[in-house]
């Protein structure tokens, strides 16, 4: 799994540190003609200085300011890609939880199934011995009573056995994107260094709460809350309930993190407007 989904994270060697979040002061000019957001992403991007070079134009030819500009566009691009491998290795892991889950389902599913038609039979072949029983013996006494207990009883534990069957699974997943994410850090090496930053200082539509805090909230009080040792961990026993579980939170992460690429789309357009 490891292999197979977060290659791109396995060969990741992040270019930033926690400095590099701290806004630079922009020139007034810069604050007008860029969002708060964008201004976020042009200092992280590290496109500070040629944003400002271009809106003060200070250069003596043209192709110096199609650099400039060339260089702010070319790094938008390659943080769009950065989102879109990162949010696929997310949903390749997801995928992979969802189809253990199936099977898991799958196989208990056809040994309840087993176990149920075993208990139809044996409460058939019992009430069948039971009649025999009673009409040698007598009429009218308990024997007949006995008997229809026993035979359901029988029948009863052995569908209530085969609904209570429960497959698990051991799984390992030493690089757990879940746990990086659940830790209050400042900082984190296994996520790519802008992803890392938009989840955790920008603010979106939620006073005062970054997609971090806003996810975590989302958790609190769930079948996650209740397996935080598992899910934060370098792996363990899974049902399928937990696993589907898992999958969802993974699916939740990957969605937050894609509203990254709306931002990025609103700088373009800003930067557009500059040219």
């Amino acid at each position: 799994m490891e292999r197979s989904c977060y290659q791109y994270i396995l060969d990741f060697d992040p270019i930033s540190d926690p400095e590099s979040l701290h806004l630079d002061d922009f020139s007034d000019k810069t604050k007008e003609q860029f969002s708060e957001n964008s201004l976020f992403f042009i200092r992280i991007l590290g496109l500070t200085d040629e944003i400002e070079s271009v809106l003060n134009d200070d250069f003596d030819d043209q192709l110096s300011k199609f650099k400039s500009i060339q260089k702010a566009v070319n790094e938008i691009t390659l943080a769009e890609l950065e989102v879109q491998a990162f949010t696929s290795a997310l949903r390749c892991e997801e995928d992979q939880y969802e189809q253990m889950a199936w099977n898991l389902e799958t196989m208990s599913n056809d040994k309840q199934s087993n176990k149920t038609v075993s208990g139809i039979i044996l409460d058939a072949s019992a009430n069948i011995a039971g009649a025999a029983i009673i009409l040698f013996w007598a009429q009218g006494n308990t024997t007949r009573q006995l008997i229809g207990i026993g035979a359901s009883l029988t029948q009863i534990y052995l569908n209530v056995r085969g609904r209570s069957i429960t497959y698990n699974t051991e799984i390992s997943h030493k690089i757990n994107v879940l746990e990086e994410f659940s830790k209050d850090q400042e900082w984190c090496e296994s996520i790519p260094d802008k992803i890392w930053a938009y989840v955790n200082y920008v603010k979106r539509e939620v006073p005062n709460k970054n997609i971090r805090d806003q996810l975590l909230d989302a958790w609190t009080d769930t079948v996650i809350e209740q397996n935080k040792d598992l899910f934060f961990s370098e792996g363990g026993t899974y049902n399928s309930t937990q696993l589907r579980a898992r999958a969802a939170m993974l699916e939740q992460l990957a969605s937050l993190t894609e509203g990254m690429l709306q931002d990025l789309l609103v700088l373009r357009k800003e930067l557009q407007t500059i040219l």
